[in-house]
C-alpha cells in the first residue's frame, strides 16, 4: 500500500480499521432482527398479562354484583319491596343507604354491630365504617380505599330507586339497579349514590 505524506490514498481501506467478514455482517443482521423479535414477543406477553387481569377483575365485579342482587332479592323477598336507596330521619337528614339494609343478606353485619338507630357516620358505627367490606369493592386490596364502594345504586325518577316505584313493591327484572363505579369515594355505609338528575 502506497502513503502519500503517511496518509491512506482515497477509496483504499484504512489499515487501522478492524476487518469485518461477511460472517459478522450477517450476524449483525441476524442480531438485530432476533432483538427485533424479542421486543414483539415480550410485548404481547405483557398485553396477555395485562388483558388476563382486566378479566380477573370483570369476573370478580360480576361475582359482586350477583352477590348484591341476590341480597336485594332476598330482601324483596322479606319486606315485599326493595329497600330504599336512603333512610332519613324524622328530620330529613340521611341515616342509612340500601347498602346497610342489605348488609345482613351478605353476612357483613350479621353479629348485628351496625347500628340502626344511629346514623352511619355515628362513633358507634365507626368500626364497621372503616372496615374493608369485599362484597362491595370490585378491587384489590391494595388499590381500595379503605371502607369505600365500588357498587353505587342509580337512583331518580325512573329508576328502580325512585320512591314512588321502591313503594309499590313490584320486583324489576330489566332495570338497571346498580353499576360499578371504579374510585367513588363513597363510603360503603354512605347513603350517597348516582342521580339520574341534572
Amino acid at each position: 500500500m502506497e502513503r502519500e505524506n503517511g496518509m491512506t490514498r482515497l477509496g483504499e481501506a484504512n489499515p487501522l480499521a478492524p476487518r469485518t467478514s461477511s460472517f459478522d455482517n450477517h450476524w449483525r443482521k441476524w442480531a438485530g432482527f432476533l432483538g427485533c423479535c424479542l421486543l414483539i414477543v415480550t410485548a404481547l406477553a405483557v398485553r396477555r398479562f395485562i388483558s388476563t387481569r382486566n378479566a380477573e377483575r370483570d369476573a370478580l365485579a360480576r361475582g359482586r354484583l350477583a352477590q348484591i342482587a341476590l341480597a336485594l332479592n332476598n330482601y324483596h323477598q322479606d319486606y315485599g319491596r326493595f329497600p330504599p336507596a336512603v333512610v332519613y330521619d324524622e328530620n330529613g337528614t340521611p341515616m342509612h343507604s340500601w347498602r346497610a339494609l342489605i348488609s345482613p343478606y351478605l353476612d357483613v353485619n350479621s353479629d348485628g354491630k351496625y347500628d340502626f338507630g344511629e346514623s352511619w357516620n355515628s362513633p358507634a358505627n365507626a368500626p364497621l365504617r372503616n372496615a374493608s367490606v369485599q362484597c362491595f369493592s370490585s378491587q384489590s386490596d391494595d388499590e381500595e380505599v379503605r371502607g369505600s364502594t365500588n357498587f353505587v345504586a342509580v337512583v331518580g325518577p325512573g329508576t328502580v330507586w325512585d320512591e314512588k316505584r321502591a313503594s309499590s313493591g313490584r320486583a324489576v327484572t330489566t332495570s338497571i339497579m346498580v353499576v360499578e363505579l371504579k374510585k367513588s369515594g363513597i363510603n360503603w355505609l354512605e347513603p350517597r349514590d348516582i342521580s339520574t338528575r341534572p
